[in-house]
């Protein structure tokens, strides 16, 4: 008995897609640019300009679908026999199933004035919303550009790409940010629910929150870290010295994890924090040093491209990275001395 109950809940716990996006408002539901902050030349750099197309362009994307032995079947989101409907199993299955016909059943009425039963035999070819009917689904496309564009759920034809578009239905335009954010090849635009974009913006103060607490907490146990924090993160023109109040690097350092310091990216910045904390105390140490010699001229770059001492010219690496791991090397303690000796006095200032 609780378990043909336990099936029965399960059936119905599946809300159709009809009532379920109708709980949204009319402008709560839109087609968004996706704008990916780890690929800045994803769109020949118009992502600067927080584009995604050349200005007075559009992007129109037709309903995508396949062919299999001469059958054209529509990614539409309301199909039963798609495989991520074929690979669940039991009451899932059947829920699903349910789900995808009462959605289609109400838009069949709504859009064709056509009343259908849900467990017909015959159902699918009573329904014009069949995903091998290409006289409609053929029509189905999005016309986006720059500044976006807002579905409302209530108008049944803007629904039905609504539901589409979650399914991956078009083939520039992700169903979410995550699924966008997923995609080996990054779309040009996503769709974006209120609700989801909620999530989004809670994430992100979390992240923030969390570099927050932890610049609290060194600022609270162990201040002085603020000062190699400040010289691995902030810009080494700012000139900071180890005779310089606490609150200044703390302060700085505060901007930085919000976005409001050099670097700009909301969630980049706390990220950065987070990650230079966990470096090892010498780590941090030995690449403040690094950075503020490169700055002061004290290493520089030869026309091989490669980083060498001025005073010594020991060649240190390719890189300002490799020049870390060069002098954190117990064998070039005296290399890291003699810089050390230079740039002490700067900071002792």
């Amino acid at each position: 008995m609780a378990v043909a109950q336990a099936k029965k809940q399960t059936v119905a716990g599946y809300t159709n897609l009809v009532d379920e996006f109708r709980q949204y408002n009319s402008s709560d539901i839109r087609i968004k640019p996706y704008i990916d902050p780890d690929k800045p030349r994803q769109n020949m750099g118009l992502e600067r300009y927080g584009q995604v197309l050349f200005e007075g362009t559009m992007l129109e994307q037709q309903l995508r679908c396949t062919i299999i032995n001469g059958v054209t079947r529509y990614v539409t989101g309301l199909d039963e026999s798609a495989e991520s409907v074929k690979r669940l199993e039991g009451d899932q299955k059947d829920a699903k199933v349910k789900m995808i016909r009462e959605t289609v059943s109400k838009l069949e009425a709504e859009i064709f004035f056509n009343t259908l039963k849900t467990d017909d035999p015959d159902f699918w070819s009573k329904t014009s919303l069949a995903p091998n009917r290409p006289d409609f689904w053929s029509t189905v496309s999005i016309v986006v550009g720059n500044e976006g564009l807002v579905l409302d759920p209530a108008n049944p034809h803007e629904l039905i790409k609504i539901i589409a578009a979650e399914a991956g239905g078009f083939d520039d335009i992700a169903g979410s940010y995550d699924d966008a954010r997923k995609a080996s090849n990054p779309p040009k635009f996503y769709m974006e629910r209120r609700r989801d974009a909620r999530v989004q913006e809670s994430r992100l103060k979390q992240l923030r929150d969390g570099a927050i607490y932890e610049l609290y907490k060194t600022r609270t146990e162990e201040p002085q870290k603020l000062f190699w924090y400040a010289k691995n993160l902030l810009p080494i023109a700012n000139g900071y010295k180890k005779t310089d109040p606490i609150e200044i690097w703390y302060t700085d350092l505060g901007s930085f994890i919000e976005g409001t310091g050099i670097e700009t990216d909301k969630k980049k910045a706390p990220e950065k924090f987070l990650a230079m904390i966990r470096y090892e105390s010498e780590y941090t140490i030995v690449r403040a040093y690094v950075l503020e010699a490169a700055f002061t001229k004290r290493l520089i770059t030869k026309a091989d491209n490669k980083i060498y001492s001025r005073e010594s010219g020991t060649l240190l690496g390719n890189n300002l990275e490799e020049c870390v791991e060069y002098l954190r090397q117990p064998v070039n303690q005296m290399e890291l001395d003699s810089i050390q000796n230079q740039i002490d006095p700067i900071w002792s200032r």
